[in-house]
């Protein structure tokens, strides 16, 4: 229930400092100075707009994009006035003294994690329709909305503050406002389009959740798909976009009003700005990942340890396994800050209590955390065997994956901790956050910057020392199994407030700290925009004016050749009842037919599969058949992009020969375009008169080994006058002067017909 008791008094800052002032300065220049040094000369800051005109233009264009898309902000708030009212009776039911926003967020919390429950729930029934769930919202928000009850935020609003706070609260701001105008950035994550959005869609096209057998990534815990599939159920991927992002706001909330509650304003302010600052946190706002989200569930788990710790409620404890259920429950990686968190409760609860009662409280502590990821243990159990697919993958089995092939995925990284190396273990932190320039990396050199401080209080509260144990315990597991910084992104969260603690504590003698925190939070924030500007200059809301289907159609510097025109026309014009195999490409996402897709990097591709399990052409047809695959798409492209870091394409001369039989007797053409070619089955009792049999282009790329440039060698020596033409615009879109060659091949296509079966003849 909501505490209604007067304002409690904030804790003071603490008595002194280990050094005298005047050498901590010294100190402290010196450190910045070699950060600085270092780090901006690899990420050098730079202005990046051209002049106020772009900015003007860049604002006016995020106004209008939030108006037009002002439904999917509507519903988002809607879901989340819905969880908010489901959280705030289990809140209640638990007795738990929590005041202002801190209350509202783990009502959120809660409440998301209920309705992810009940979206597996649901799944598993079949029960997947779009018009009910629209309609169930509306009904669901109405019920939520009679005699709602909203805790009074008075307390939570910064109080006394000098401007050099709400600078800061003012550059936070503009990062919220960033990542909210990527949000109505189309999707083109890759980890989304195969997997994040693309299992979601699968099952809301089947209407249930059902096994993709050449997907390990369909059996990972799935806790934030399942709010994907709500969104796609309720809109579209641009509502899940948001929902990610919301995640991301509401860590910021919630590290700040707790630490509000718990330590004082300042601390709040600060320790949110570390942590929502960091560009990789950003970065992986603007996608349908799952790393934030995770995140969000081991914030809620985090806060509910350091309340637990400040009001002595067992409720919070309870609450803390909860949510470290639901972290893990969103991602196998969540296991490195549950096990942090869980060796900060033991600790705890072996300082303060006898042995077997502490025992007996982690022994619980441990059960709620697996009660929470069972569901998905039990579903991967039920589809594949192996319960912690693709894990013990020697034990239980690896469902098509590739584990003597050259497999990349998370279930053959190999482990630090069979060559752990010291020096690297204690360098790792400085190097990397030096190096880091992607969302896998990219950190931002704030934490760097305030590291130092942590040593300077003499006395340091309690709750950070626990808060220092989890962190310390979750960075040593995590180096010794995946060490990439996105994976100790929720982590973070601990070092985060540990060091806005001691931050706060040493600004209170030495003011200009808190302006290094500012200027800091303006390079990540530019850096930031610089990268937002180069992935989306081609749309709004950043001064572009392509279509969405103009810009998912071409490729980008994260978005390689995609296939996503090929699906468009597909969706319009095949069959419903069709079924599409994905041959060289894994980017399913966006397709409204039954497909078989799978994971380049770490499974068998299904084609390859196929063809050693037949004998002969006529077999083959035959095992498609029982599949009921009825099309092909084959992303060529792509296909030579990938093939010669994954091999991909690992047949035999035998089933080679098997597939080109069974290709010019039984293919046909439907459309091409960007590089992606549609083919068709023929129905049963039907072949190619020998004479309009489609080229084999994969026997023919596999002839010139893959090269680079072997795709548009075979289109040019097999006269694909139209797919020349193709590769060409693609050169063209990218800056490279090929006028020239465009003006004769037009030319050369009026004048002669293609010639050559399996090609469109329309110009372009």
């Amino acid at each position: 229930m909501v505490n209604k008791n007067k304002k409690q008094k904030q804790p003071s800052y603490i008595e002194s400092l280990r050094l005298p002032v005047w050498v901590i300065i010294i100190g402290l220049i010196f450190w910045f100075y070699i950060v600085a040094k270092n780090y901006y000369s690899i990420h050098p800051v730079a202005w990046p707009f051209r002049d106020i005109s772009s900015l003007i233009t860049i604002i006016s264009d995020f106004v209008l994009v939030l108006i037009k898309d002002i439904i999917i902000i509507l519903m988002f708030a809607s879901v989340s006035v819905i969880a908010y009212r489901i959280g705030q009776q289990i809140i209640k039911w638990l007795n738990l003294q929590i005041s202002g926003l801190e209350y509202i967020i783990f009502c959120i919390g809660t409440g998301l994690s209920i309705i992810i429950f009940l979206m597996f729930g649901l799944g598993v029934l079949g029960l997947l329709y779009r018009m009910p769930f629209q309609i169930g919202l509306v009904i669901c928000l109405a019920i939520s909305i009679w005699k709602i009850k909203l805790p009074s935020l008075k307390n939570d609003i910064p109080e006394k503050l000098d401007f050099g706070w709400w600078f800061l609260i003012g550059i936070i701001t503009l990062f919220v406002l960033l990542n909210i105008g990527m949000v109505f950035m189309p999707e083109i994550f890759y980890d989304s389009l195969v997997y994040h959005l693309a299992c979601p869609n699968f099952y809301l096209i089947h209407h249930k959740i059902m096994p993709m057998e050449f997907l390990m990534h369909s059996n990972i815990p799935s806790n934030m798909q399942m709010l994907y599939l709500l969104a796609i159920t309720l809109k579209d991927e641009i509502l899940a976009k948001m929902f990610h992002f919301g995640t991301g706001l509401f860590i910021m909330l919630l590290v700040y009003s707790t630490c509000k509650n718990i330590f004082s304003t300042k601390t709040g302010i600060i320790s949110a700005a570390i942590f929502y600052s960091i560009p990789m946190v950003a970065m992986n706002s603007w996608t349908c990942g799952n790393d934030i989200g995770l995140s969000f569930f081991f914030t809620l788990a985090f806060c509910s340890f350091l309340n637990w710790l400040h009001k002595k409620n067992n409720g919070f404890l309870f609450l803390s396994a909860f949510f470290s259920g639901m972290t893990l429950g969103a991602k196998y990686t969540g296991i490195f800050p549950v096990i942090g968190l869980g060796i900060a409760v033991a600790t705890v609860l072996f300082i303060n209590e006898p042995f077997w009662k502490a025992t007996k409280k982690i022994i619980i502590w441990g059960l709620v955390v697996f009660a929470l990821v069972a569901p998905w243990l039990i579903k991967n159990y039920v589809f594949t065997g192996n319960p912690v697919q693709p894990f013990l993958y020697k034990t239980f089995g690896g469902q098509n994956m590739k584990i003597d092939g050259g497999g990349k995925g998370v279930a053959t990284f190999p482990l630090k901790i069979f060559n752990f190396n010291v020096k690297e273990f204690i360098l790792f932190p400085w190097r990397n956050t030096i190096e880091g320039n992607d969302s896998q990396s990219y950190m931002g050199a704030l934490l760097l910057f305030m590291l130092p401080l942590l040593v300077l209080p003499k006395k340091v509260d309690s709750k950070i020392k626990y808060s220092l144990v989890c962190f310390i315990a979750a960075y040593v597991f995590w180096f010794l199994g995946a060490p990439v910084y996105r994976h100790l992104l929720a982590s973070l969260v601990c070092l985060a407030i540990v060091v806005g603690w001691a931050t706060t504590a040493v600004s209170a003698f030495i003011p200009f700290i808190k302006w290094i925190v500012s200027a800091v939070c303006i390079t990540n924030l530019l850096a930031l925009y610089s990268i937002a500007f180069s992935m989306t200059r081609f749309y709004k809301p950043f001064g572009g004016n392509e279509t969405k289907d103009e810009f998912l159609s071409k490729t980008k510097p994260t978005y390689p050749n995609p296939p996503y025109s090929v699906i468009l026309w597909l969706n319009k014009n095949i069959p419903a009842d069709s079924k599409v195999l994905f041959v060289g490409e894994s980017k399913s996402y966006y397709m409204q037919r039954d497909f078989i897709s799978y994971s380049v990097e770490t499974n068998l591709q299904p084609l390859m599969e196929f063809l050693k399990a037949s004998k002969d052409a006529n077999a083959f047809r035959t095992l498609l058949q029982e599949k009921r695959v009825t099309h092909f798409l084959i992303n060529y492209r792509e296909a030579v992009r990938v093939n010669s870091s994954y091999k991909t394409f690992y047949w035999t001369e035998s089933e080679r020969k098997i597939f080109d039989e069974f290709w010019k007797k039984y293919i046909k053409f439907e459309y091409f375009d960007e590089g992606v070619y549609l083919y068709s089955v023929l129905p049963v009792g039907s072949q190619n008169n020998p004479k309009e049999a489609c080229l084999n282009i994969l026997e023919e790329l596999e002839k010139k080994n893959w090269a680079n440039n072997s795709l548009l060698m075979v289109f040019t020596e097999n006269k694909m006058w139209d797919s020349v033409i193709d590769e060409y615009e693609t050169y063209l879109y990218y800056g490279y002067d090929v006028k020239k060659q465009l003006e004769y091949l037009y030319q050369l296509r009026g004048q002669k017909s293609t010639g050559v079966p399996g090609l469109r003849n329309e110009n372009k």
